[in-house]
């Protein structure tokens, strides 16, 4: 068993997708960025899982306040990254 934030990985997946379709910097500095600043306005829900890949049931009102912070993210990252160019 193992105990797995729902909103964490709704935002990990979430992230590489919308950055795979956007023009915003992809390094890793700026996706941990987004992912960070993305995990620090919404809350955690934590669901135990008995399966190594759990199947996780997605909210989805989660899922939307998810995609609408990690976007408010991208562009806050996008105006000011931290990494070196």
């Amino acid at each position: 068993m193992r105990l797995v934030n729902v909103t964490e990985t709704i935002v990990l997946s979430w992230t590489k997708k919308l950055l795979e379709q956007s023009t915003n910097c992809k390094c890793k500095r700026c996706y941990l960025d987004i992912v960070a600043l993305t995990l620090n306005s919404l809350p955690s829900m934590y669901v135990v899982s008995t399966e190594r890949n759990a199947l996780i049931t997605q909210d989805s009102q989660l899922k939307a306040d998810a995609i609408k912070q990690i976007k408010h993210a991208m562009e806050m990252v996008a105006a000011r990254p931290h990494h070196q160019r």
